[in-house]
């Protein structure tokens, strides 16, 4: 487990976790397991693993939201922080992004 440094600002923490999420996820997307599965499997495990591993994230598991009928045309997965506003780790448009998913759906609905 990963601990935020009390000379470490959140924002770095956040971005120390989204650059592990990556990494899981790139492991994740070749395996067999997810291999030919939707990509959207292989998000949500890499931020399981993610939040395990960096629990001073202050998340409560992973959510998401797709458009009608789970087309790609708007879709996001995301540590839940409680606070539609607050700094998480995201995945939109085929990349982990340190945002909330709030200012996300403001900016492209």
């Amino acid at each position: 487990m990963i601990q935020q440094q009390s000379t470490q600002s959140r924002l770095d923490y956040l971005r120390k976790a989204r650059n592990y999420a990556k990494r899981q996820f790139d492991k994740l997307i070749i395996s067999p397991e997810y291999r030919y599965a939707h990509p959207s499997h292989a998000v949500a495990h890499a931020l399981q693993l993610t939040e395990a591993r960096y629990p001073d994230l202050g998340t409560f598991g992973v959510e998401g939201t797709t458009s009608d009928y789970g087309q790609d045309v708007f879709t996001i997965q995301y540590l839940h922080t409680g606070e539609t506003y607050d700094l998480t780790i995201c995945y939109y448009k085929s990349r982990f992004i340190v945002s909330s998913w709030g200012d996300i759906a403001e900016r492209y609905l």
